[in-house]
């Protein structure tokens, strides 16, 4: 009983709302999972600090501000409440800027873009233009 009122508070009554919001968290979890993977890299010497912590706030506070859009339902408002395109775009320009920074140690970089693809909903076309973007 306990749990679903916290659920509740988490994650609002909504279904469509909850379901979004949960996604978009497992968004959120896998470019954490790229934030602790570069910052491993600083660790051992093969990234620079500086330039790594400016990623790390970049990317985990945009992705935060998903969650803060959707939670809030501001989302609803625009044509794909989802905000997936919005998401993988960012994913896959923030995995590019990791690249770029982690040096020497570019074969750690999480694939964070090609695990938020499949696990956001989006229609093939969509998915399909993001990664012709990405091949640019």
């Amino acid at each position: 009983m306990m749990l679903a009122a916290v659920a509740d508070r988490l994650l609002g009554h909504e279904r469509h709302q909850r379901i979004r919001l949960l996604q978009s968290s497992i968004a959120t979890l896998l470019m954490g999972a790229s934030a602790v993977g570069m910052n491993y890299l600083v660790w051992v010497g093969l990234a620079p600090a500086g330039p790594v912590a400016w990623w790390t706030v970049i990317t985990l506070g945009s992705f935060a501000g998903f969650l803060v859009v959707i939670r809030l339902g501001l989302n609803r408002r625009f044509a794909e409440p989802s905000l997936t395109l919005a998401q993988m775009i960012l994913a896959l320009l923030s995995s590019v800027w990791a690249y770029v920074l982690a040096g020497p140690g570019r074969g750690a970089v999480f694939p964070a873009p090609v695990l938020i693809r499949h696990c956001l909903p989006a229609p093939i076309f969509a998915k399909a233009g993001v990664e012709v973007y990405a091949l640019r």
